[in-house]
């Protein structure tokens, strides 16, 4: 429901510049991950529940992603809004990452890869990686923080906000 609710919004909004004839330009967002994310998603997940001690499971490791930091999404949204690029511009890295190799990079970071759990579930799409050519040529952005920097940002957030604060 949630993604049919996005798509019938994009394409209200495409419809109403075309009749008013203004420019158009919708900034799709894939997985972004940072501080002050919702506890529940999956990197917060995985940092959180290593920093207690507990066993993480990822549950489709080898499912490949496009995960992108949130401080990188924001100067990509504020890049399109200020370009001349038009229609739907995908936010991501562009860049595939396995669940399974992204919860080892949590680990390593947070020195307890023996606590991860790696499992497959073959119910899942096994790769969600966007293009983003737009992104890179009518925006011009390609300014991307390195992964092993955003995750070492993200985690210490999470020790300095949630662990320290309850």
């Amino acid at each position: 429901m949630y993604a049919v609710s996005k798509q019938s919004l994009c394409q209200i909004a495409q419809k109403y510049c075309e009749i008013r004839n203004l420019s158009f330009a919708w900034g799709r967002l894939f997985y972004l991950f940072g501080e002050g994310e919702k506890i529940s998603r999956v990197v917060p997940y995985a940092v959180t529940g290593l920093l207690e001690g507990r066993k993480v499971i990822c549950k489709n490791a080898s499912a490949v992603r496009d995960y992108m930091y949130v401080k990188d999404a924001g100067e990509a949204i504020v890049k399109t809004l200020l370009s001349n690029a038009e229609g739907i511009i995908n936010i991501a890295s562009g860049k595939p990452i396995t669940m399974g190799e992204l919860f080892w990079q949590i680990g390593e970071i947070c020195e307890r890869q023996q606590d991860i759990i790696l499992q497959d579930n073959p119910t899942q799409p096994q790769k969600v990686v966007a293009n983003v050519e737009q992104l890179k040529n009518k925006v011009r952005f390609n300014e991307y923080t390195d992964l092993k920097k955003a995750l070492d940002a993200t985690i210490q957030w999470w020790r300095e906000n949630k662990l320290n604060n309850g």
